[in-house]
């Protein structure tokens, strides 16, 4: 590694027109400023790369106001920490990505002036042979994008296109001189963020902006698979942030949009982010805090290899379908988790195909797999994590076992955006029931009713619930499906229970009740004989009964309620319960909103309420704790 890249620089101005060059120092862990005496004028919002031997290229940039952009390019040496001026390229530009490559230097997209869509840019030029040529234009415009270098071409992923940040990525083939677009993507559009080479062609994609704002997930790509998996997160939200690989190898990142000048090391042996201290004198951490957004800071390109793991893996489990429910992520935190029955210490997500979407409150079921060894799930609906978009996709994934292989095949739409909505599996069909979409709060939910046949592979619609309902719990039991309270609107919780009448085509309101209103109850079925209920959410709060009523009640239909038959160690609104046998409920997550502190899960056991062993949720939580999301378990789907 030659002294350029082992030496992290930040390049830019003050107001009025000073320019700053600070230095970080690895053996000190502190910043310093370099004196520089030059007449020429360093921008902010440039690109700076490691060029040759103690020699850093700057190019581009943006001056004073948002009109004066620069063709400029400097060449700064790092050991006389004099200021050049190179050869300036043809298009002025900023907020764009400089690499260098094969001998060559590649400038790509950024932003000229006018307004977004027209400003942003596809045009691209190299430095070859001493002067700038200009060559094929990338497929999308791009600013505040990625780019790294795998199998010996330069990629360029995500960023700003004038509209939106966009999950495309695209390659540049040199022979024909033409952009090509990668069936690799992003799990969403992102912009401003870092990347990172991980083992055997893997790329983490650190922070970076999304449309509902600033991020501080990680997620891995492997570009091998076309796969994702959330990764650990940072403890700030960060875009348009700093990051650098000092002289040990450690990646540190600070900054971004909100100015935090807090410091974030990543630990490969932990997988984790950790505060970092960084010493700097008060004139350093003045400029900083007032101009750290803005600045330039050299960055090293990110080039992809397919090196060996250097930390062993725990040895896999040898799972069956049966043995193991599945937990999804969503659009923020893609994974998915095997929960295997049998407690285990060995839990580790599955990378996520990529041309899976996956959204919080997404409606999720397990059906008859069609072939042996595997497990399949049918997902629909949900909410982006940042609780705007609303989705209308449905998608079959297939599980293969024991190796836990994941495929996915696109099977349609919903004819109505929705999330919250109750979702089950009863021959031939999947139900999904009610849930709420876009409007207010009356007018957003659902009382429709629509589900898809798994041998035809169609959708249709059938009769409408008595009430527009969200965050209800459906189950079928005795071959019926009957659907458990649900918020009703203008505050309102239904108490009522409603069973899918096959004869009449009709949704008939029973007599039986639960003993009180409840939204944000789940459920479970033991044996076709018992349906339990956890938690919920009431009029006075969140809830820690379980409530249990027997199929021959339910048949019977007489004026009656529900039994408690047992409470939870603390009362939880959204439980996620899995049965891992005929008498041990773990029940994970749930808002808690009488105490917001309380443990992650519980163990329930149906014979001996008062016998309760957490130690398997902690487990779950650790695992979640490691992907970074787990302030976001309850945004998650579990298969029943």
């Amino acid at each position: 590694m030659s002294a350029t890249q082992t030496q992290h620089l930040i390049f830019g101005s003050t107001w009025p027109q000073e320019n700053m060059i600070i230095k970080y120092c690895s053996l000190q862990q502190s910043f310093q400023k370099v004196p520089i005496n030059t007449a020429l004028k360093i921008n902010n919002w440039s690109c700076a790369i490691p060029y040759k031997d103690n020699e850093i290229l700057i190019t581009g940039g943006l001056g004073n106001t948002n009109k004066i952009i620069s063709n400029d390019v400097y060449l700064f040496n790092t050991q006389t920490n004099q200021l050049s001026q190179f050869s300036q390229f043809t298009q002025s530009r900023y907020v764009h990505q400089c690499v260098s490559h094969n001998d060559k230097v590649y400038v790509l997209g950024g932003r000229q002036y006018g307004p977004d869509f027209e400003s942003v840019l596809s045009h691209c030029e190299v430095y070859e042979g001493g002067v700038w040529k200009t060559i094929s234009p990338m497929t999308k415009r791009r600013s505040n994008f990625g780019v790294f270098i795998y199998n010996d071409q330069i990629y360029c992923i995500g960023g700003f296109d004038g509209k939106k940040n966009t999950k495309s990525i695209e390659y540049y083939d040199e022979v024909k001189n033409i952009w090509v677009r990668s069936k690799i993507r992003m799990p969403r559009g992102l912009a401003g963020f870092h990347l990172i080479p991980l083992e055997n062609e893997k790329i983490m994609i650190v922070g970076g902006m999304t449309l509902q704002g600033p991020s501080q997930a990680c997620i891995v790509l492997n570009l091998k698979n076309n796969t994702c998996v959330s990764y650990s997160q940072l403890n700030q939200i960060r875009s348009l942030f700093h990051m650098f690989r000092d002289e040990f190898g450690n990646y540190i990142v600070y900054g971004g949009m909100n100015k935090q000048n807090t410091f974030e090391l990543f630990n490969y042996e932990n997988k984790i982010w950790e505060e970092f201290l960084i010493n700097m004198d008060e004139n350093v951490q003045e400029i900083l805090n007032q101009n750290l957004r803005g600045m330039s800071s050299v960055q090293q390109v990110c080039r992809v290899e397919n090196y060996q793991q250097l930390m062993q893996q725990k040895q896999e489990l040898q799972l069956q379908p049966d043995d193991v429910v599945f937990m999804f992520g969503n659009d923020e935190y893609p994974f998915i988790l095997p929960l295997p029955k049998q407690p285990t210490e060995n839990l580790n997500p599955l990378e996520v195909p990529t041309q899976l979407c996956m959204y919080s409150y997404m409606s999720v079921c397990s059906i008859d797999a069609e072939l042996p060894n595997c497990r399949q799930i049918l997902l629909a609906g949900g909410i982006d994590s940042k609780i705007s978009q609303i989705n209308k996709k449905a998608y079959l994934v297939t599980i293969i076992f024991p190796e836990m292989k994941v495929k996915v095949k696109k099977v349609g739409k919903l004819s109505y955006h929705r999330y919250a909505a109750s979702c089950v599996y009863n021959a031939p069909y999947v139900y999904f029931i009610g849930g709420r979409g876009y409007q207010n709060d009356v007018l957003s939910l659902h009382s429709t009713v629509e589900r898809f046949n798994i041998d035809e592979e169609e959708w249709d619609q059938i009769a409408p619930l008595n009430e527009a309902k969200c965050s209800m719990t459906a189950n079928v039991i005795g071959e019926k499906i009957y659907v458990f309270g649900g918020y009703v609107g203008e505050g309102q919780i239904s108490h009522k229970i409603e069973c899918y009448n096959e004869q009449s085509q009709e949704w008939d309101v029973l007599n039986i009740e639960l003993p009180f209103s409840l939204e944000g109850l789940s459920s479970i079925v033991i044996d076709d004989q018992d349906l339990f209920i956890f938690g919920g959410k009431g009029f006075d709060g969140s809830k820690k009964e379980i409530i249990r009523f027997n199929l021959d009640d339910l048949e019977s239909n007489q004026n009656v309620s529900g039994q408690i038959v047992g409470t939870l160690q603390h009362s939880r609104s959204l439980p996620k319960p899995i049965l891992l046998d005929d008498k041990n409920v773990l029940i994970i997550g749930g808002y808690f909103f009488d105490n917001p502190e309380i443990n992650f899960g519980e163990m329930f056991n149906l014979d001996n309420p008062e016998d309760s062993n957490n130690e398997y949720a902690n487990q779950i939580e650790l695992a979640i704790i490691q992907m970074g999301a787990n302030d976001s378990i309850n945004l998650f789907s579990i298969t029943n």
